[in-house]
């Protein structure tokens, strides 16, 4: 069974209903970097090199395989035999290190980089793969000679959430450094035919630990940040929100997603001071509580176990 029926449909990148929550400090930063021009991989053995922090290391890869071997028999799957052309036509990610590619891994062993839309918010405790060769693109197929200059051709494999073409879509990315996670995206395009890639620009979050969204190049400074003004305590199914006598929490919204970014619980505050959210239907994992203040998102990451 080909992986890619396996999750078919679970995930078309991240949803951008995870709108862009996160922490905002007056200390953060991100460090953004507009790639000019772009750089494009057509050919077979291109390659992308991201030193992310600019330290002199390779950080994560991009690698493009294209490599077409003619064939005298080519035998199908309908048990005839034709001559041909045997293609394939992949493109690779590659984390170095103790980095990592956002993503799934399936229950054969592959690795699937995830295609990212923009507003997407994740954080260093996602679905993380370490590695070389994560499929953003996977194509195997063949070209058969009919006879009398008539040819078909047939894909055998197509696989990967970046296949069949993507626009402005991100690669999330994870840099390791001592003990620590830094979160960060590349973003870039597919050609619809899979043949080539464009690489536009990057960014990563230098305050360790935090969350980023996809397409984020600044931190808005908050006047009032809710990191000093709130106590979350979590106990029997219960998420218990209480805030300090300087802060109104009527009528903000709040919300819940979970690893893959599906919001699975929202509301609204209704009193000023406290708010209880009940998280005893949720399956064990980790979630992101968001909550948005005068526009400026504040989250807190919480296990239920």
């Amino acid at each position: 069974m080909s992986p890619k029926h396996y999750r078919r449909h679970l995930l078309k990148g991240y949803s951008a209903i995870a709108v862009a929550f996160l922490t905002t400090r007056a200390t953060a930063q991100i460090d953004y970097t507009d790639i000019d021009p772009d750089v494009v991989l057509s050919a077979d053995g291109d390659q992308f090199d991201l030193d992310l922090d600019d330290n002199g290391t390779i950080d994560f890869s991009l690698r493009k395989v294209f490599v077409s071997s003619y064939n005298p028999t080519i035998y199908t799957t309908f048990g005839n035999v034709y001559p041909g052309i045997i293609q394939q036509n992949h493109l690779y990610g590659t984390a170095w290190d103790n980095n990592a590619l956002l993503g799934e891994l399936s229950p054969f062993g592959y690795q699937y980089p995830f295609a990212l839309e923009a507003g997407v918010v994740f954080c260093d405790m996602e679905t993380w793969n370490k590695g070389g060769d994560q499929s953003l693109v996977y194509s195997y197929g063949y070209v058969l000679e009919l006879g009398g200059g008539a040819t078909e051709a047939f894909t055998l494999i197509d696989d990967g959430f970046w296949f069949g073409g993507q626009t402005d879509n991100y690669l999330g990315l994870r840099l390791r450094k001592g003990s620590q996670n830094f979160t960060g995206w590349l973003r870039l395009d597919v050609a619809p035919d899979n043949q080539s890639c464009t690489i536009k620009d990057y960014a990563f979050y230098k305050i360790p630990g935090q969350c980023i969204a996809t397409g984020q190049t600044s931190v808005p400074v908050s006047v009032e940040d809710l990191d000093t003004q709130l106590q979350i305590l979590q106990r029997q199914g219960i998420l218990h929100i209480e805030a300090t006598a300087n802060t109104n929490l009527s009528g903000l919204r709040w919300q819940v997603t979970d690893q893959l970014g599906r919001v699975v619980q929202w509301g609204q505050f209704e009193a000023a001071m406290t708010c209880d959210i009940n998280i005893t239907q949720l399956p064990d994992g980790m979630y992101i509580l968001a909550i948005l203040q005068q526009g400026q998102p504040f989250t807190h990451a919480f296990l239920v176990q």
